[in-house]
């Protein structure tokens, strides 16, 4: 896909700084969208499928309170009351399935999951985990509105945390609030912690 001017977008993502008229595979353009929030290539995504499309594929995938409305970052949409929701439900249950590779194919959920361990934004779920610690989540962040869904991965079992907040208290209470919750999940299903001797 072509990038061109008019695709570029405000907020996170590193597509808006490159020329337009930038080739780019769909691959690539679902990785940056992913593991970089980057709202360009979100925004290039749903114009290539369309809403339409987009929406059918989540009522197929069973989220009945996920829609999306608007492209990212365009707040004269929102001002309609055009608006993209989902739940924390709802991100659990499609991780859930990714990671039972029930989601559409044991082929596409592990791709999905792949893409979910490339995530570049760790300042949520992972970060008072341990550095080693493999997590393959997906973070949302907007305005009052502060997210992230995952798979925490352990040598004594697998966790799934989905926290979505929305707060008037500033984005690092959300962030770390999210941080504090993974911590405590990890505490229980964590490494066993090491035996000392007498």
């Amino acid at each position: 896909m072509t990038m061109k001017r008019s695709d570029k977008t405000s907020g996170s993502g590193l597509l808006r700084r490159n020329r337009s008229g930038s080739v780019f595979t769909v691959d690539r353009l679902v990785e940056l969208m992913v593991a970089h929030s980057d709202n360009t290539a979100t925004n290039m995504l749903i114009d290539r499928l369309g809403f339409d499309y987009l929406n059918g594929a989540f009522r197929e995938m069973g989220l009945e309170r996920t829609n999306l409305a608007r492209k990212m970052m365009d707040f004269g949409s929102r001002g309609k009351g055009l608006e993209n929701f989902t739940t924390a439900r709802e991100m659990a249950d499609i991780i859930e399935r990714m990671y039972r590779r029930d989601c559409f194919s044991a082929e596409v959920s592990g791709m999905c999951l792949e893409y979910l361990k490339a995530q570049k934004v760790n300042d949520r779920i992972p970060r008072l985990l341990p550095r080693n610690t493999v997590v393959a989540h997906k973070t949302g962040l907007e305005r009052s509105v502060c997210h992230d869904a995952g798979i925490v991965f352990t040598d004594r079992g697998d966790f799934l945390i989905s926290v979505f907040t929305r707060t008037w208290s500033g984005k690092n209470y959300a962030k770390r609030l999210i941080s504090a919750v993974a911590a405590l999940a990890f505490k229980v299903y964590g490494p066993e912690p090491a035996k000392t001797t007498a």
